[in-house]
């Protein structure tokens, strides 16, 4: 399961700096941005200019139900992130649409205290004003946990994970597509290429579509939980075997990757030593062109 502690994303390796980092540089932390509390969930705008997150209170490792959504802006890609406002009050793991005016994220279902977890959306009519009242995806919710959604870039299709029945164990990833922006997610198919007896989650696609990036505690990791990498030679193509960014992950866990529309930025959340609270957020970007995705 992937509730509370063990929840986990895959994140390249640290502590091994001189091993598989994808092209990307050392991760540093966002120090503006990480408090004593617990920064999860990170969603960068395809701009790269801002940063949505949730963050929860304490020292207690727990689900993005009990979170607050923020989002920090900066004025250019070399300045530092001013000070976050609330976005939206009880959810965690924000994904937007390009436009973000449309918001998924997850939150518990209406129920007693333990209930599962299911995707939420809501939507606004500017960046600067408040999300509407939020509804639950009915056509992708189920009485099991949906969690870690991420909508790709043209806003078409949303990859999640979750542990219902049909999966190939635990937490696996799925793929809903849809028409349009703003119309009905189809019915979820499972990525069964990367998904296994160990937990996947936290699915990040990159904008031309070929890169997945995502989270797994699957046995030959570097820690708890490490980033992994799979690539395609197109979108009609299942995607390959993953392989461990052992470069940028370390003996603990490294979760929640989240990419800029260029590929160039990856942020993601870790708990290694040297933060400032029990999960905190870093960010990375390319240094290798050759590595970098193309843009739709």
């Amino acid at each position: 399961m992937w509730r509370g502690a063990a929840w986990a994303c895959i994140v390249i390796g640290w502590g091994m700096l001189d091993g598989d980092r994808g092209g990307f540089d050392p991760p540093l932390p966002i120090r503006e941005l990480d408090t004593p509390a617990q920064e999860k969930g990170p969603f960068l705008s395809a701009d790269g200019l801002r940063l949505y997150f949730h963050r929860q209170a304490g020292r207690v490792d727990s689900d993005a139900a009990e979170s607050t959504i923020w989002c920090a802006s900066r004025e250019s890609l070399d300045a530092p992130f001013r000070e976050p406002v609330v976005v939206l009050v009880n959810g965690g793991d924000p994904t937007l649409t390009p436009d973000e005016l449309t918001i998924v994220f997850v939150r518990r279902a209406d129920g007693p205290a333990g209930a599962n977890l299911d995707l939420f959306t809501a939507t606004r009519t500017s960046r600067d004003s408040a999300f509407a009242a939020a509804n639950p995806i009915v056509d992708l919710n189920t009485p099991s946990n949906e969690v870690g959604p991420k909508l790709t870039r043209d806003g078409v299709a949303l990859y999640f994970a979750s542990d219902r029945p049909g999966g190939r164990g635990g937490y696996d990833i799925w793929l809903s597509d849809r028409k349009t922006d703003g119309s009905g997610f189809g019915s979820p198919r499972n990525l069964d290429e990367l998904n296994g007896p160990s937990e996947e989650a936290n699915p990040e696609v990159t904008s031309d579509g070929l890169s997945i990036y995502f989270a797994s505690d699957r046995a030959g990791g570097l820690g708890h939980c490490d980033l992994y990498v799979a690539t395609r030679a197109s979108r009609f193509d299942r995607f390959g075997t993953p392989r461990n960014l052992e470069g940028l992950n370390s003996p603990m866990p490294d979760k929640a990757p989240t990419l800029s529309a260029d590929g160039r930025v990856l942020v993601f959340r870790s708990s290694r030593a040297g933060g400032a609270g029990l999960s905190d957020l870093y960010v990375t970007r390319r240094t290798n062109e050759a590595a970098t995705p193309a843009k739709r």
